[in-house]
C-alpha cells in the first residue's frame, strides 16, 4: 500500500446568503448509512438542479438545522437565495447566512477502488486543520460541513464552514 502523504489544498471561498436544499436523515451517521436509509436517488436529483453551486453532498447539520426525531446527517445542495423552483416531497429547503466555506481539495487519482482512502485523507485534513494559523475560525454554527465525495478527475472534497 502507498504510504505517500495525499496532497490536500484549502481554498476559502465567500458564500453569500443562500439556500439550502436538504433531506433528512432519522438515524443515517454517514454517506453509506444515509444511503441505507435514503437510498441514493437524491444525488442526480439535487445534482440535476441547473442553479446549484456545487454538487450534492452529504450534510453534517449544526445545532440550527437539527430537529427531533432525526440525526445531524442530511443530503443537501446550495442554491441562490432566490430559487424559487420545486422542492421534492421529503425535501426541505432553508437559508443559510453568508460566511465563509474553508474548500478542502484532494489530489486526483488513478484507481477508483481507492476512492476511501482519498476521501479519508481529505477529512483527516479538515479534522487536524488548524484555521486560526490564516485568520480565520470554525463557524459551525453558521452552515453545514459538506463532504462531496471523492472523484477519480477532481480528487475528494470538503468544506466547512468559517
Amino acid at each position: 500500500m502507498d504510504t505517500l502523504p495525499l496532497l490536500c489544498t484549502v481554498v476559502p471561498v465567500a458564500r453569500p446568503e443562500r439556500r439550502l436544499m436538504l433531506l433528512r436523515s432519522h438515524k443515517a451517521a454517514d454517506y453509506w448509512t444515509f444511503c441505507e436509509e435514503c437510498c441514493c436517488d437524491w444525488e442526480g436529483l439535487l445534482n440535476s438542479l441547473p442553479d446549484k453551486f456545487d454538487t450534492a453532498a452529504i450534510l453534517t447539520l449544526p445545532d440550527f438545522l437539527t430537529k427531533d426525531g432525526y440525526s445531524r446527517t442530511a443530503a443537501g445542495v446550495e442554491l441562490p437565495l432566490e430559487y424559487d423552483g420545486a422542492v421534492p416531497d421529503g425535501y426541505e429547503l432553508v437559508t443559510l447566512p453568508p460566511c465563509e466555506m474553508l474548500y478542502f481539495v484532494g489530489e486526483p487519482y488513478e484507481n477508483e477502488e481507492e476512492f476511501g482512502r482519498y476521501i479519508g485523507g481529505v477529512l483527516q485534513a479538515v479534522e487536524t486543520y488548524d484555521p486560526t494559523r490564516f485568520g480565520y475560525a470554525h463557524a459551525d454554527e453558521l452552515a453545514p460541513r459538506f463532504n462531496f465525495g471523492a472523484d477519480p478527475e477532481k480528487g475528494a472534497r470538503a468544506a466547512i464552514p468559517a
